[in-house]
């Protein structure tokens, strides 16, 4: 029997180490990647870089972020740099910063990954439940998606601080020391202000570890449970020592004012301790637990009608702003894209079948569904959240008795934890792309358990009897369906279902006692297939963010090498952080020190302008900056968010025209002319293509058509102008041109790039936009297509601001501006 433990608790950290392994393999695919995932990395790195230079201690200023002025570095909590100087202080002698903080979330994930272990362990005490919880993690793109390396976020290390808290709250209520009830309440507190400490996000950790409290109080309170309602007072204890710690932080100037730090918390806590004594008080004076239960429901509903009332910025703070405010004097918001709402395609891709594991997760989904419809509306997506608490709810049936499962109710402080830690990050999920890192863990630790519970029957019982086949039938084709919805369809999975499901059902009328292990293990291999899958397709190619490339980087490299080490760069907000970190120079703008709303729109609005109006550069805004760096993608992918930023309505827009591109299907060759037939394109119910001729004799003709809904053509327009912009050395060339008219409004724009066929330069088409003739004035496009080495439409008489182009590649221009 000795034997048989040791061989199983060696294949336990074998099978552990393995698991640990892949999750690591799965979060390293952007290191082949220069630099960062996305903007924020850079601009980190950045500011990083400057506190190594000050002997590891932060200075009030970031000398590179922001122009005129210089942005505050402790916008930033202080733990968010020393998750990684801390390691690199003992380090620096073997490892670069660089390489240590690209590698840094990694190790973030690892821990992750064990941290959910042994959260799940209280759910109960099966090793294998704890190796299939890893796995769930391990595996879980919304957990890599924050802890991958490249990836420098704070809500990638905030995860496994909550998780000790949580932790150190489930140990309040098992001990029987008042000795260790109090020390687990202050490393609770502790671990929680460590949230705090790496991210401005942290309120959400507390929200977490505030409705566990609650969840367990309400449930203390209607049941009468007196060693509950007794421990409620040290948990209540950690709460307060939290508050007192955050205060702290504060200030000692290692984090900035955070929502829940400030005096509406302390009003808070102090109603949280009123009901508590209340309820410990009176919970065994009223005699009947219904009338408890609904004293329970009363108080709460006038809780949430008072901090509506007296704290309403309250649960706006906690949820959706999070501790990332956005200046109302644009539509900042609407151009980040990861503040926007999942939708299903997301969502699968996060968590693969690990969603619909969860009936929260369900409804989670469905919300995201709802989301992508004409009726979304904040107040339905709220509904849909309430009743992911209730759907969630089924897991206090879902419990074990020696080992066994069992559907009965029982109550149990870890599930209270889990489904507060679900509720929160659900909300938060519900609103935002940017949270699947939060609500990863508790995913893949109830859809773990839930599995484990299912297949513990068929584990427990061998044989499946007559009245358990509708049961398995029904439970296991539901994983079949969802496993294979995320990897296939659902028509194929449905259909795949009935077939395995009727094959299960012919073999229990042959075999009464059929064994049901062939289904289980069939079931396993089918969800590991799933969610290797879903990793592997995700991770095979992920494209760093707000399309940084190898040739914007060089562009950067450029900057750094050949301009003065003071010099001030004007870009779009997300590239000012590349400005810092790669280029070393000062930026007007970037994605996280300075990001100010209010000098997006001014830019926005000047790239968008038909005139010139030089003297922008020159306000007080951008404080003269000494060169411009724009990009080709701002006018190819981010165009409409520049639009967004600039706040112009509809009928601006429309008033402006927007250039719509178009690509090359097919190519079809004849004996003196060529052909190329745009796909077909749908803009606000019209059909759109263009057929571009090019004649033996060297001319060419390119042709704008339109149909409406019933096929019918009701336009075609010849395009006045057609030019060809070479990508590899920023020159265009006009093909032809003629005058302008009411039915001759375009300009074919062709960006290529020259290839050399036999020794002779061909042209190699890739795609075109057809361009409305009034854009073709717009700031934007004279810089992007018109602006070369040798002129710039920009620079006009009315004005001694001149742009000289000193550098182009094919993704980035970068000017020098001389003010006369």
């Amino acid at each position: 029997m000795e034997f048989k433990q040791k061989t199983l608790n060696i294949l336990f950290i074998i099978f552990a180490i393995l698991i640990i392994v892949i999750g690591i393999y799965f979060r390293t695919p952007i290191l082949k990647d220069y630099g960062f995932f996305e903007p924020d990395g850079f601009y980190h790195y950045s500011v990083m870089k400057i506190i190594v230079n000050n002997n590891f201690v932060i200075p009030k200023y970031d000398n590179l972020s922001g122009w005129p002025q210089h942005t505050l570095i402790i916008g930033e909590p202080a733990g968010l740099y020393y998750v990684t100087l801390i390691p690199y202080y003992f380090l620096r002698n073997y490892i670069s910063l660089y390489n240590l903080m690209r590698i840094i979330p990694i190790v973030y994930g690892v821990f992750d990954i064990i941290g959910a272990y042994f959260l799940a362990r209280y759910l109960n005490k099966s090793k294998f439940f704890g190796l299939l919880v890893m796995l769930f993690v391990a595996l879980s793109m919304g957990d890599a998606a924050r802890t991958t390396g490249g990836v420098y976020r704070g809500d990638g290390f905030v995860t496994i601080y909550l998780i000790g808290a949580l932790i150190f709250f489930i140990e309040i209520f098992r001990s029987n020391s008042y000795y260790k009830k109090i020390l687990f309440s202050i490393l609770a507190s502790i671990s929680l202000a460590l949230t705090n400490f790496v991210w401005n996000g942290a309120p959400f950790a507390t929200a977490v570890y505030l409705f566990s409290y609650l969840f367990v109080l309400a449930f203390a309170f209607v049941f009468n449970d007196r060693n509950l309602l007794r421990d409620s007072f040290f948990a209540l204890f950690s709460i307060g020592l939290w508050y007192l710690f955050v205060k702290l932080l504060f200030l000692s100037q290692l984090i900035a004012e955070q929502p829940l730090t400030g005096n509406y918390f302390a009003m808070l806590y102090v109603l949280i301790v009123i009901f508590t004594i209340i309820a410990y008080l009176i919970a065994d004076k009223i005699e009947e637990k219904e009338i408890r239960a609904v004293l329970t429901i009363i108080v709460t509903v006038i809780a949430i009608i008072g901090i509506g009332i007296f704290l309403p910025q309250f649960i706006n703070q906690v949820f959706i702003e999070n501790g990332f405010v956005i200046t109302n004097s644009s539509s900042f918001a609407a151009t980040i894209q990861e503040l926007q709402p999942p939708s299903p395609s997301f969502l699968v891709g996060s968590f693969s079948m690990e969603l619909f594991l969860v009936p929260g997760g369900i409804f989670l989904y469905i919300s995201s569904i709802i989301n992508t419809t004409r009726y979304a509306q904040q107040a339905i997506t709220d509904i849909i959240w309430i009743f992911s608490l209730i759907a969630d709810l089924i897991f206090l049936y879902v419990n074990f008795e020696d080992d066994k499962p069992v559907l009965k109710f029982k109550i149990n402080v870890p599930m209270f934890v889990l489904l507060a830690y679900m509720f929160a990050t659900t909300f938060l999920q519900i609103h935002a792309i940017r949270f699947n890192s939060l609500i990863s863990i508790p995913i893949a630790i109830l859809s773990a358990y839930l599995l484990y519970w299912a297949f513990a029957h068929i584990l427990t019982d061998k044989k499946i009897n007559e009245e358990q086949m509708i049961i398995v039938y029904v439970v296991y084709g539901y994983i079949l369906i969802a496993a294979l919805f995320t990897t296939l369809n659902l028509l194929l999975a449905t259909i795949l279902f009935i077939l395995l499901g009727s094959i299960s059902v012919l073999l229990f009328v042959k075999f009464p006692y059929w064994t049901g292990e062939t289904l289980l293990y069939g079931t396993l291999s089918i969800i590991l297939f799933a969610l290797f899958y879903n990793a592997f397709i995700h991770t095979a190619y992920i494209p760093q963010a707000d399309f940084i490339n190898p040739s914007m980087i060089n562009a950067m490299f450029w900057l750094r090498n050949n301009t003065p080490n003071n010099s001030v760069i004007l870009t779009l907000w997300p590239d000012g952080s590349l400005v810092n970190g790669v280029a070393d120079r000062i930026s007007v703008t970037n994605s996280v020190g300075a990001q100010n709303a209010t000098k997006a729109y001014y830019f926005a609005k000047w790239l968008l302008n038909e005139s010139p109006d030089l003297q922008f550069l020159e306000s007080n805004i951008n404080g003269k900056p000494n060169y411009l760096l724009v990009r080709y993608v701002w006018f190819t992918e981010e165009l409409m968010g520049i639009i967004q930023e600039a706040n112009l309505t509809g009928k601006q827009i429309n008033q402006t025209g927007l250039p719509m591109p178009f690509n090359f299907s097919k190519v079809i060759q004849k004996n003196n002319y060529k052909e190329w037939i745009s796909g077909i394109d749908s803009i606000n119910n019209f059909d759109y293509w263009i057929e571009l001729f090019l004649y033996s004799n060297r001319t060419m003709n390119a042709y704008l058509f339109l149909e409406n809904e019933s096929n019918k053509m009701i336009y075609r327009s010849m395009f006045s102008y057609i030019e060809f912009y070479n990508l590899a050395n920023a020159n265009y060339s006009i093909i032809a041109q003629l005058p302008f008219n009411e039915t001759n409004k375009y300009t074919l724009l062709i960006p290529f790039q020259i290839e050399f066929i036999n020794n002779e330069p061909s042209i190699a088409l890739d795609n075109m936009y057809a361009v409305p003739y009034n854009f073709t004035n717009t700031n934007i496009y004279k810089l992007i297509f018109l602006c070369n080495q040798y002129q710039c439409p920009m620079d006009t008489n009315e004005s001694n601001i001149k742009l000289n182009m000193v550098y182009a590649n094919n993704d980035s221009k970068i000017f020098n501006i001389s003010y006369g």
